[in-house]
């Protein structure tokens, strides 16, 4: 009930952001995240078949632990491995946590993420060498 109510929040939302289209940002949902921590990237092979989502501008990625909700974006993935940073474009992962709890958890979920990324990243482009990607956790005021 939870997830279908972030789900249906995050769905709303896209609607209102025409800035980009629906082949640009993909959503998860947050099961995508649970399945990926408890069972490794393995678990999630078969997600993303079809779908080439190092295309897409953002991969919105809703994390849920007890009764708290986290938003990790995934921006540009397809820059994974460029090392041109010239046009001010990069691969990152942008983590938003509104009660900014807890850090080193908040970095432990988007290392998980930056694994798979990775993983993602090698099984389509085999002789291609991974970048470490750029984590930003704004503080707020």
């Amino acid at each position: 009930m939870i997830d279908d109510s972030m789900m249906f929040g995050i769905h709303r939302i896209s609607r209102y952001c025409r800035m980009y289209s629906e082949s640009e940002v993909l959503f998860v949902t947050s099961f995508f995240y649970t399945k990926l921590e408890l069972e490794g990237a393995a678990s999630v092979d078969s997600w993303f078949e079809g779908c080439n989502l190092f295309k897409r501008k953002f991969v919105i990625v809703p994390v849920n632990r007890q009764l708290h909700w986290i938003l990790l974006i995934i921006i540009n993935p397809g820059l994974l491995a460029s090392t041109d940073t010239d046009g001010g474009e990069t691969c990152c992962i942008l983590a938003l946590d509104s009660l900014k709890i807890n850090k080193k958890q908040l970095s432990k979920y988007c290392a998980v993420l930056s694994c798979w990324l990775n993983r993602e990243w090698a099984k389509t482009h085999p002789n291609s060498v991974n970048n470490e990607i750029k984590i930003f956790a704004p503080s707020g005021t």
